[in-house]
């Protein structure tokens, strides 16, 4: 099928984007723990911390909230890194069965859907306490994961679906009881349209032509 093919092209995509973001968000999160770790040792009065402020803008700059930038960044890439990993997972099992509408891969979308949902919510909890103990605002963003889930439980509905329709579950007359008694409707009913327009004959009817003597 040349959707299906489609289909699998487009998941193939999905995987290796996944497997970048999953590399991506493990150096993020070894980068921004050396910067949040090398930012806890010097103090606002530092020398280092002078110098590094004459090559930007130290009206807007604030300690605290490079700190807190960090460890933000920190949680942020860890729970990216988990996510892109179930994310990836989930895509070569799918490259694996041949279609997303297998009952097995259905089950897998809807777990994944659930873990990014709860670690989400959990990251962003976690975030939104980082920013509250530096007296800062947390922008709302570590709750994007959330809309991701979201997508996951809406193709699990889809794809559960196809696959009820692909092994004939619950459709209705396509097998069982139902589907019987609507074929042997049918038969009926052609069967006497068939036999509406059809002649009689003189065997069929017993009149051998006697009757007309």
């Amino acid at each position: 099928m040349k959707s299906l093919e489609i289909i699998q092209k487009i998941i193939n995509v999905l995987r290796i984007l996944a497997k970048i973001a999953f590399i991506f968000c493990i150096i993020g999160a070894v980068t921004a723990a050396i910067g949040a770790a090398s930012l806890f040792a010097i103090n606002e009065d530092s020398e280092i911390w002078k110098k590094a402020l004459e090559a930007i803008q130290p009206d807007t700059i604030d300690l605290a909230a490079v700190r807190c930038s960090c460890l933000a960044g920190v949680v942020g890439c860890v729970v990216g890194a988990v996510l892109s990993w179930f994310s990836k997972r989930l895509f070569e099992d799918e490259l694996a069965a041949g279609t997303p509408f297998d009952r097995y891969i259905c089950k897998d979308m809807l777990k994944v859907g659930i873990i990014y949902l709860a670690v989400s919510v959990v990251s962003g909890i976690i975030i939104a306490i980082i920013y509250a103990c530096f007296n800062l605002d947390a922008d709302g963003s570590e709750f994007s994961g959330f809309t991701t889930g979201i997508v996951y439980i809406i193709c699990w509905l889809l794809c559960r679906y196809g696959a009820d329709v692909k092994e004939g579950v619950g459709v209705d007359g396509s097998n069982g009881v139902g589907g019987n008694n609507g074929n042997n409707d049918n038969n009926g009913i052609n069967g006497g349209a068939e036999a509406a327009g059809k002649p009689e004959t003189s065997e069929e009817t017993g009149n051998n032509g006697d009757d007309l003597f």
